[in-house]
């Protein structure tokens, strides 16, 4: 269970405890999962303990779509203002507007749902240059292939019925195409697969071209070796499942969308 920081004089002030135990983030970044709840960023173990909550009232409103660094130091997160947060929880940083931010793997290049002007944007963490590569209005819940060649991402349609489409971008060639109705894409670590929420999380595997319902939720996120999926359940808080379909494990009572960092031990 998730509580509320104690009120203890050894307590710091803004971070999570367990049992009254209060916990600051652990430094190591392999195997955690970062989350959203009640507007703000919690960071805790695979298994769900030592959650230690990162960011305090003054992000409440930047707080979605947590996104991890390659080297797990850092992690990015934003809905219209866009910041960095170090995984001990300082150095806060307000970068930019816009929406769902993904890091290139070398760590240079941030891509992310620009709001002005709109489409996706890339933007070049060494000289804090952004440039606009597609025009693509209402585009989000970015999604980077591993090799860094593609971007998965949904356009929504907000008639009635609301209808959500999955595509890719091709950064090499720069076309986008249709994949399939969904939203919030997560590519697999060995970047053949693409597990999305359609009714459910489902994963499609684009070497047999086989696209089955994994179970109950939404949010997917992949483990470093691709073996489980983290995800919100419907009644909300964070589980965990094997690909399979076995082994599921709840880890909390409350919080959504799931981020794994891309370390292990």
């Amino acid at each position: 269970k998730l509580y509320e920081c104690c009120a203890d004089e050894q307590c710091d002030r803004g971070f999570a405890c367990f049992d009254h135990e209060c916990r600051r983030p652990i430094l190591d970044p392999a195997n955690k999962i970062a989350f959203k709840y009640n507007d703000s960023l919690y960071v805790m173990e695979s298994n769900g303990s030592d959650a230690a909550k990162l960011t305090s009232d003054d992000l409440a409103w930047y707080t979605y779509y947590p996104s991890w660094s390659y080297d797990g130091r850092k992690l990015a997160s934003g809905s219209n203002s866009l910041y960095f947060i170090n995984i001990d929880g300082k150095n806060k940083t307000i970068f930019g507007s816009g929406y769902d931010p993904i890091w290139m793997p070398d760590g240079r290049i941030l891509y992310y749902s620009g709001e002005s002007p709109y489409g996706i944007v890339a933007k070049n963490l060494s000289t804090g240059e952004a440039e606009k590569l597609f025009d693509i209005y209402d585009v989000d819940e970015l999604s980077l292939s591993p090799d860094g060649t593609k971007i998965a991402y949904v356009r929504t349609s907000w008639g009635l019925p609301i209808v959500s489409w999955i595509y890719f971008v091709n950064l090499e060639c720069q076309s986008d195409d249709y994949f399939v109705f969904g939203e919030q894409p997560a590519w697999s670590p060995d970047g053949k697969k693409l597990a999305f929420n359609k009714n459910g999380i489902r994963i499609f595997d684009f070497e047999t071209q086989e696209n089955r319902t994994l179970t109950a939720g939404s949010t997917p996120a992949w483990s470093p070796k691709g073996d489980k999926i983290a995800y919100t359940r419907p009644e909300g808080g964070n589980a965990v499942i094997n690909i399979d379909g076995t082994g599921q494990t709840n880890l909390t009572s409350v919080g959504s969308w799931p981020s794994w960092s891309p370390l292990q031990t």
